[in-house]
This record gives structure tokens, C-alpha cells and sequence, in this order.
């Protein structure tokens, strides 16, 4: 057994208990996650430390950045 059978079958019982603690099918367990994932804010109220006072999306930032290197 390789290294990513053994994390793959680790996960997978992660999700399988707690699916069981929850009541639910592995599989609603998973959409539930996937439609947590989806619905999450996209605003930068929660970020952090550079990133908490800006508006500027991380992509532009980094592309201003290297630029300003050129």
C-alpha cells in the first residue's frame, strides 16, 4: 500500500464518521461542504494582517508588484 493509498483510506473514514456523527450519507456530507464552500462571503472582512484594510484582490496586487520590479 502506497503513502497516498494509506491518506486516501484515512480520509475517506474521516468523512464516513463523521457522516455517521451527523446522521447523513457520506455523499450529503460532501455537498453540504462543497455548498458551504460556495456561499462563504467574498468580501475581505475577515482577512488579515496586509490584507486587512485593502480593497485590492491578491492577483492584482501581485501582478502591480512585479511591475513596480520590472
Amino acid at each position: 500500500m502506497t503513502p497516498s493509498d494509506r491518506f486516501t483510506r484515512r480520509r475517506s473514514r474521516q468523512w464516513d464518521n463523521l457522516a455517521a456523527i451527523r446522521h447523513l450519507s457520506r455523499a450529503e456530507l460532501i455537498r453540504e461542504a462543497f455548498n458551504l464552500a460556495d456561499n462563504r462571503p467574498a468580501s475581505n472582512k475577515h482577512a488579515f494582517g496586509l490584507w486587512a484594510d485593502g480593497n485590492t484582490d491578491g492577483i492584482h496586487y501581485d501582478i502591480q508588484i512585479r511591475k513596480e520590479r520590472e
